[in-house]
């Protein structure tokens, strides 16, 4: 069995800066405190546009089997 390595769970670098300003988002809508990371997160680096959600787009490339392909092209898509 390969051996895992923990970064290639992590997302893209695009995947991750959208989970962050997504956060951030959610987090003033319900006007709580930002968390010191998210809040120096905000201060310095431009929020990326949440609006079009990140996860309703699919990527071809991959390595599912073409069934399972299917099925979760199918699950995003189909919303």
């Amino acid at each position: 069995m390969e051996k895992q390595n923990h970064l290639n769970a992590c997302g893209t670098f695009e995947e991750v800066n959208y989970a962050v300003a997504k956060t951030i988002t959610e987090l003033e809508k319900t006007n709580q405190e930002l968390p010191y990371l998210l809040n120096y997160y905000k201060k310095n680096y431009n929020l990326v546009d949440t609006k079009t959600d990140l996860c309703k787009r699919y990527n071809k490339e991959n390595n599912l089997p073409k069934e399972f392909d299917n099925i979760l092209r199918k699950a995003i898509l189909d919303d």
